[in-house]
Parts: structure tokens; C-alpha cells; sequence
């Protein structure tokens, strides 16, 4: 976004469009150059309402920002249907595994319901941390898959999904 913007400039790009897609910055510096270089964009697409929200609201001069959703899901790919016996028996989630997403909620609620088996699917900075945690408090109803080639079929194969993130733009996770 910001080479994007400082380049477009430089070489007499017309119109400059950036995609905003998160309402975090991975630290201060970028943060600061991005607000400098806002106003050299034309318009920015966002990839959710908040995000929307939180760019207009962030930057003292922002230009106009629409909302471009990324995802299209295709519900034909999942099942959909009622156990036999009325009760859930797996617990999912899926995504990246980071501060962000909050997975230590997952091991929390994990702990208070030991007959529902709890599946976490991703890989990231706090997979073997997490795996430890799981350890340390003696749970042996949570399954790290790691990452997923198919994200459908993991979705499938649980009855209940769970988001436990902080904050979110747009999580795909959650409209599959």
C-alpha cells in the first residue's frame, strides 16, 4: 500500500485505489507512513464495515472508503443437519494461530466441557505454546490439526464452530 502509493505518485498514475483488509498495523513506524502517505490514495476499499470504520476514523484525512467484502462462499460444499441425539460432540476452529485470534479461549473452554472434543486447525507463532498449555493443564480433548489444505471439509467434519478472536476485518471463517 505504501510503495503502491509513493510509486503511483511518482509515476503519474491517475487514480490510486489501496485495500485496507485489518484495523491493526503491525507496528508504530508503518503506522505513521501510512498515515502520511493517506492522502496520496483516491479512494480505499475496505474489506468489512469495521474496517471501514476504523480508516475513516483513524487518519484525519482519508479519502472516501468503500466496502469490497473478499469472500464468496459456495454452501453447497457444507453439510448441514441435526445430530441423532441433539448434542454436539466436536467443537471447531480455524485460523491462524496468533495472539489475535484468541485461542487460549479455546483450551478455556475446553477445560470446563471434558466430554466435547475441540479441534484447532492452523499453523502460526503460537502453535507449540498453545500445545504446551493443552499439556501443562492435563486436557486430552483438544486436537491440533495444524494447517488444512481443505478448510471445508474441516468445517464439515465439526458440529459447532467457534471464534474466539479478539478482533477481526473480515473473517472468512466465520461466513464458511
Amino acid at each position: 500500500t505504501i510503495i503502491g502509493r509513493l510509486l503511483g505518485g511518482l509515476v503519474g498514475v491517475p487514480t490510486i485505489v489501496n485495500w485496507h483488509h485489518n484495523e491493526e498495523f503491525q507496528n508504530q513506524n508503518r503506522f505513521r507512513v501510512y498515515k502520511l502517505t493517506n492522502k496520496l490514495s483516491d479512494r480505499i476499499l475496505a474489506d468489512s464495515g469495521a474496517v471501514a470504520r476504523k480508516v475513516t476514523h483513524m487518519f484525519d484525512e482519508t479519502p472516501p472508503v468503500d466496502v469490497v467484502p473478499i469472500a464468496g462462499v459456495d454452501i453447497s460444499k457444507f453439510r448441514t443437519g441435526e445430530r441423532s441425539n441433539g448434542t454436539a460432540d466436536s467443537v471447531g476452529t480455524l485460523g491462524t494461530l496468533t495472539s489475535q485470534k484468541n485461542h487460549d479461549q479455546v483450551i478455556n473452554v475446553a477445560e470446563q466441557l471434558p466430554h466435547i472434543t475441540f479441534r484447532i486447525a492452523g499453523d502460526g507463532e503460537r502453535l507449540e505454546e498453545l500445545k504446551e498449555k493443552t499439556r501443562m493443564k492435563g486436557l486430552d480433548n483438544i486436537i491440533f490439526h495444524g494447517y488444512v489444505d481443505s478448510p471445508a471439509k474441516f468445517l464439515s467434519e465439526v458440529d459447532i464452530y467457534f471464534q474466539p478472536s479478539h478482533y477481526e476485518g473480515l473473517c472468512i471463517t466465520v461466513i464458511e
